[in-house]
């Protein structure tokens, strides 16, 4: 009979050899809290001895006791399975045994609101999310965003693969965005003040990624009164001026016309 190898519930953790979490520290962030509040919800010691009614207790933990929203709630168990499937617990739950939510549409800023917080921004706060406002990039990919891939002669930003960061452009398919001249403009400043050993356009201290857009996001929209009850990422739309939704900030017209960039919130935390 082939024996089991019996894993410690206390050595959960995303970056574990026994995962299948990436390794990109932005990814797994979400992850580590899930199986934190996991061995909180779950007295076991041995992964192999969980059973469905452990992750059931997981997920009326989460809503009761953590006051987590319904999508907070749907992702963290999703979290813990994956962790699970990774050990080659499978079979626990049904189809019907996962946590629901009911997909929200988020919330706008107005562009009198976007004044209000660019107003209550440090120069540093501005230079972050006027260029994911003027650029439409993902949060991750301006985390992972060098200057390498910046072109300001030719006014172009290229969303690149970072194999260092365990890093790829959505879909696997890098592409280039133009930028207009006013984030050139505040680009080349920010270079100018920069330091020169990082390639990093957005480093921490010590050269490292930056992690927090959104939680730095929260605390200037906190400055500024405006905080949204459905506002979550720091992913900013690009849209043609006739697709645009809500009200949209008019940038520096291209060659194929003037373009509007919508600021909206994609995803709910």
């Amino acid at each position: 009979m082939k024996s089991v190898r019996r894993v410690q519930c206390g050595s959960l953790a995303p970056n574990s050899q026994r995962t299948s979490f990436i390794a990109c520290p932005i990814c797994s962030a979400g992850p580590k809290t899930a199986l934190k509040y996991f061995q909180e919800s779950c007295p076991k010691l041995n992964l192999h001895d969980i059973e469905r009614k452990d992750v059931l207790k997981f997920s009326a933990f989460l809503r009761d006791m953590k006051k987590q929203s319904p999508r907070s709630v749907y992702n963290k168990f999703e979290n813990v399975m994956t962790f699970l499937k990774a050990q080659g617990i499978r079979g626990l739950m049904g189809k019907n045994d996962w946590p629901r939510f009911v997909e929200e549409e988020p919330e706008v800023y107005e562009r009198e609101e976007l004044d209000t917080l660019f107003s209550v921004c440090d120069e540093e706060e501005r230079s972050w999310y006027e260029f994911f406002l003027m650029t439409g990039m993902r949060e991750q990919e301006v985390t992972h965003c060098s200057w390498n891939d910046l072109n300001l002669t030719r006014s172009t930003v290229t969303v690149r693969y970072k194999p260092e960061y365990g890093f790829s452009p959505k879909n696997y398919r890098e592409r280039e965005i133009p930028i207009p001249a006013r984030l050139v403009t505040s680009l080349k400043a920010h270079k100018a003040k920069s330091d020169k050993t990082c390639g990093l356009v957005f480093p921490t201290r010590g050269c490292c990624p930056k992690l927090d857009f959104l939680d730095c996001l929260k605390a200037v929209a906190e400055r500024a009164s405006l905080q949204k009850e459905n506002s979550g990422c720091t992913n900013f739309v690009r849209r043609s001026q006739l697709g645009a939704c809500g009200l949209a900030l008019i940038c520096e017209p291209y060659s194929s016309g003037l373009v509007t960039v919508t600021w909206r919130a994609q995803c709910v935390i």
